[in-house]
């Protein structure tokens, strides 16, 4: 038994991250797709946070705040006359909790991430059964 698609060339448009400009005041960002290895960490930081049921269904998840900053801070990059520089996680701590929220989102969007949303998502319709 053949795969029909299996002949079919795996093409990627650009081996480059897909990337995002983004202003927070005067300040010029870019928020860029996230590594295979930054992933990584931040699906490891969500199961290790997710608390599942007897059903398997996720009743629970705790300490999940600081992968999210990381993911943003992983992502995150200042435009400056020199180039662009990595924006360091301390500093990202110190943006608002609405401007790292929206972030993150655009960061989940970039990455092609859903994992956070659809658990969050679940969590709250557990809570309500």
């Amino acid at each position: 038994m053949s795969d029909a698609n299996s002949n079919h060339e795996l093409v990627f448009d650009s081996p480059l991250p897909k990337e995002k400009s983004v202003k927070i005041g005067n300040d010029r960002y870019t928020l860029v797709e996230g590594s295979a290895a930054t992933i990584n960490n931040y699906r490891e930081s969500i199961s290790r946070s997710t608390e599942l049921g007897p059903d398997g269904k996720v009743v629970r998840i705790v300490g999940l705040a600081p992968a999210t900053t990381r993911l943003v801070a992983a992502c995150l990059f200042r435009e400056t006359a020199e180039g662009r520089m990595a924006v360091p996680l301390v500093e990202v701590e110190k943006l608002p909790d609405r401007i790292v929220r929206r972030l993150h989102e655009e960061c989940e969007k970039l990455s092609g991430l859903g994992e956070y949303r659809e658990k969050t998502e679940q969590v709250e319709a557990n809570a309500k059964n």
